[in-house]
């Protein structure tokens, strides 16, 4: 096989960082009571425009149950006031069950969740922490710190949180797709791809909508590694349940832009759904079209 041209790979790089440098994410529904609350609305999945797990919670189970008749009350007052949107309220019922019991780390780990939704991730961080000095093994602050991490923008430390999940929770997609968000994010393509690959078969088994997130960044990984047949593959896997995505389009639209085996034709199509869609088509992209 001939390699791909030089203008080709500088085009994919800039490109991708065009593609990537919004940082916009794929909206969140209301988290679902499960630990795997689907993103995005009407039931489809989320695609992630960005190897990013902001918007990625984890809803707490019973794992600290109180022996406190009121702070239990408190703690179910709150879930109900949650789901009316009533969240100020909410936290104040969160906030006093933890005054009774000082160790209700499920209330803990449902005030990080609701500082998070509002955008107060320091505050959702340190919840999660104080959570987890208390049950070291609890799976959902791990995972909702490692978003808020990432958040923050401390991947060094969301990292190591998956890595905790991958170890722990070998069953659990979530450490494996956000650990291979993370490194997809350092660049270390290689090594994102394994743990994607693991994530897409464990969402796979359990058919969670979520599985195409993973194929969406397997597709990005691969289009980064200028394997662009293997790139084109993942994306059009994701493309029915994200056709409007502005940026899914964009990079279809690079992948059949390959010199080597293209469709100028279908190139076109999707780059121009792109750029109605709002994404700004560099120059040289433009040239390409023409």
């Amino acid at each position: 096989m001939k390699p791909i041209s030089r203008w080709y790979c500088a085009l994919i790089a800039a490109a991708l960082v065009l593609a990537s440098g919004s940082g916009h994410a794929a909206p969140s529904a209301a988290p679902a009571p499960d630990t795997r609350p689907a993103l995005g609305t009407e039931g489809k999945a989320a695609v992630r425009p960005d190897p990013d797990q902001t918007s990625r919670i984890s809803v707490s189970g019973i794992l600290c149950p109180t022996q406190d008749s009121v702070a239990l009350q408190l703690y179910n007052n709150a879930i109900e006031l949650t789901a009316q949107e009533k969240l100020a309220e909410a936290e104040a019922q969160y906030r006093m069950a933890i005054a009774r019991d000082a160790g209700y780390c499920d209330a803990m780990d449902n005030l990080g969740l609701l500082m998070r939704r509002q955008g107060r991730i320091d505050e959702a961080v340190t919840w999660y922490q104080r959570s987890l000095k208390i049950k070291p093994d609890n799976g959902v602050a791990h995972q909702n710190l490692a978003a808020g991490y990432q958040a923050q923008g401390n991947l060094e430390d969301a990292q190591a949180e998956y890595v905790w999940l991958t170890e722990h929770q070998p069953g659990n997609p979530e450490g494996f797709y956000g650990l291979g968000a993370c490194l997809l994010g350092g660049g270390r393509l290689d090594d994102a791809i394994a743990r994607l690959e693991v994530a897409e078969r464990l969402y796979a088994q359990i058919q969670s909508p979520l599985t195409v997130d993973a194929k969406y960044l397997l597709g990005v990984a691969h289009l980064r590694k200028n394997e662009l047949s293997r790139a084109r593959s993942y994306l059009l896997q994701v493309y029915p349940q994200a056709s409007e995505e502005p940026k899914l389009n964009y990079l279809l639209g690079l992948c059949y832009l390959d010199p080597e085996g293209g469709d100028q034709a279908k190139a076109a199509e999707y780059l121009q759904k792109a750029k109605k869609l709002g994404v700004p088509l560099p120059p040289e992209v433009e040239g390409k079209l023409k």
